[in-house]
């Protein structure tokens, strides 16, 4: 947006004064209207009436703030004291291929940043063939081996067996062997799309994911909410909130279980009562 300038002397400039407050409202507003409108300073007849008069048009002429010319008026010496319309164009121009060329460089950063977490597995890696714990177990017969059963053997879904249904073998292996961050576990979240996520909704989950585990939450606690977020197609601005639903589970399961031991032991002493 362009500016009409005016100089911190006009108020008692001697072509101001002589010109006269009426006229001088028509100077200010005819020369906003051509700083928006980028006519180098023209100002048509056919203005005048929304902005002054002619009797104010002539005045300005009088006193050498405008110059008459073909089809209406011109600031004097606009040039000079005003940006033009070239220069105007041409900030407009460079504004605008900073603003693409940033857009492209945050473009490729976020890919860069997704493709190295989603890189296939190297030959020296090899599963946990022991199967010690349930999150890693994998199912030969299965004809998508990245995709584990949450519910293997009848059991429940637990938090863990959720998560490992969003990673890769390789991502599920790093889940014991490193901590995770914000790029590993956008790299497991696209794993298990069928189709790679437009860009932007990946920049948006890596930003949520790395804001939350700056907060200090457990990671294991937001790889869970993001296998439930994902299993419920929910926006990414709703990551922090199954955070939370996923926290205030532990202390309801932790005071249920403390009250059935309570009633354990209570019934245990009333049968020690009852045999004596």
């Amino acid at each position: 947006m362009p500016w009409f300038k005016v100089d911190d002397n006009l108020a008692f400039h001697a072509k101001a004064v002589a010109a006269g407050n009426p006229a001088l409202g028509l100077w200010v507003r005819a020369g906003s209207w051509a700083a928006q409108q980028l006519t180098d300073g023209f100002v048509p007849t056919h203005m005048l009436a929304a902005l002054g008069t002619k009797q104010q048009a002539e005045r300005l002429v009088a006193v050498g703030l405008w110059d008459r010319t073909e089809g209406g008026y011109a600031f004097h010496e606009w040039d000079e004291r005003q940006p033009s319309r070239a220069d105007v164009e041409a900030e407009r121009a460079a504004a605008k291929e900073r603003m693409r060329k940033a857009r492209e460089a945050k473009k490729q950063a976020t890919q860069g940043a997704s493709s190295q977490v989603s890189e296939p597995r190297s030959g020296d890696v090899r599963p946990n063939s022991r199967r010690s714990a349930p999150e890693v177990r994998v199912t030969p017969t299965r004809p998508d081996p990245t995709r584990p059963d949450p519910i293997e053997d009848g059991e429940p879904a637990s938090a863990g067996s959720q998560v490992a249904a969003i990673a890769s073998p390789a991502a599920t292996l790093a889940l014991f062997t490193t901590e995770p961050t914000a790029q590993s576990l956008v790299g497991e979240w696209i794993d298990h799309c069928d189709q790679r996520p437009p860009g932007r909704v990946v920049g948006q989950v890596a930003k949520e994911l790395k804001t939350l585990l700056d907060e200090g939450i457990e990671p294991e606690r937001v790889r869970a909410a993001l296998a439930e977020w994902n299993r419920k197609g929910l926006h990414p601005s709703t990551l922090a909130s199954v955070v939370h639903e996923i926290g205030n589970r532990a202390p309801a399961a932790k005071g249920q279980q403390a009250t059935n031991d309570l009633f354990d032991r209570a019934m245990a002493r009333a049968i020690a009562k009852e045999s004596a």
